[in-house]
């Protein structure tokens, strides 16, 4: 007898930790109906690097953050020669749409001469800080895309403004 293999159906929409996938934006919509979002202010505490990408011809780099929503981008100070900088650097956004708007963090090195080096980002959906587990609140240490290592440590606070 040949034994069938049983297809595990994919949730589409909320992964395991309760947060939206940016994958599926009918699945967001539909969801944004249902909890009634509305604007607010975002603030994204950049903390630490860990295991940045070595880009510098000694061993080392000069990371620096810049966050962005929308069209308003802050910029971190940068840290000389450090693999495992801490910037512990606050920044606010107001946010029209929650649902759809991303925050996105890219981190540089430093150049002194030259154009920066991009050593790699992450983006993340607003909405996934609403619904975090812990409630408009979200700590979490992120994996930096686009990039061989590294990660970034974030703080996110969603306050709804009425």
């Amino acid at each position: 007898k040949k034994k069938k293999k049983k297809k595990k159906k994919k949730k589409k929409g909320i992964n395991q930790l309760g947060t939206i996938d940016q994958q599926d934006e009918k699945q967001v919509e539909n969801l944004a109906k249902l909890w009634n979002f509305s604007n607010g202010e975002v603030k994204v505490t950049i903390n630490s690097g860990k295991d940045l990408p070595a880009v510098d011809k000694s061993g080392t780099s000069d990371p620096y953050v810049i966050v962005e929503v929308g069209k308003k981008a802050f910029k971190t100070k940068h840290i000389s020669k450090n693999l495992n900088p801490s910037w512990n650097e606050s920044f606010s956004f107001s946010v029209k749409d929650p649902v759809h708007e991303r925050i996105s963090i890219k981190v540089f090195d430093h150049n002194t001469f030259g154009n920066a080096t991009k050593m790699g980002d992450i983006t993340i959906p607003i909405v996934n800080i609403l619904k975090a587990p812990g409630g408009c609140i979200m700590e979490k240490d992120f994996p930096l895309e686009n990039s061989r290592c590294g990660t970034v440590s974030l703080n996110f606070e969603y306050t709804e403004i009425s």
